[in-house]
């Protein structure tokens, strides 16, 4: 077989590969954005998985989210299905209309109520915002410093 017959078949090959899919659709086969893992077969919680299971649990709906972001209903949509990559600053604003922190958005940390010192990390932020001079800051930032090479 020569190389223009190789180079034929190859071709012929990728057609029929390409034309099963447009006929079939690409269903469970959603390169980049799936939400199943071929491999293990195991459900992976994705982005869009997470945005709306914490809307759904403020028992928001899309269109008062799109409206307290000022953004079109289809794009709530489109995060929540994991169709857009979604900019660092709309993380952001999801983040602070759905009660989260950007890494719960983005990795799943610290999700759905599971904040087990953000009382008391609330409390200590509140009492070091307070504190306006800047030698005591300075102090303070070397003392914490130590504290966590400690640990």
């Amino acid at each position: 077989m020569d190389q223009l017959e190789k180079a034929c078949l190859c071709l012929s090959v990728g057609l029929r590969f390409a034309g099963f899919f447009f006929a079939h659709g690409f269903g469970p086969y959603r390169f980049g954005f799936g939400r199943e893992n071929d491999v293990k077969r195991t459900e992976i919680e994705t982005m869009g998985m997470r945005i709306k299971k914490q809307r759904l649990a403020l028992g928001m709906t899309q269109d008062a989210l799109a409206e307290k972001m000022n953004i079109p209903k289809v794009s709530v949509s489109a995060y929540e299905n994991d169709r857009v990559d979604i900019k660092a600053s709309t993380i952001l604003e999801l983040s602070k209309n759905l009660n989260l922190t950007p890494n719960a958005i983005l990795l799943g940390d610290q999700i759905y109520g599971e904040k087990d010192n953000d009382a008391w990390l609330e409390n200590v932020i509140s009492m070091l915002g307070k504190i306006k001079d800047p030698t005591a800051r300075k102090l303070i930032a070397v003392e914490i410093e130590a504290l966590m090479t400690k640990v």
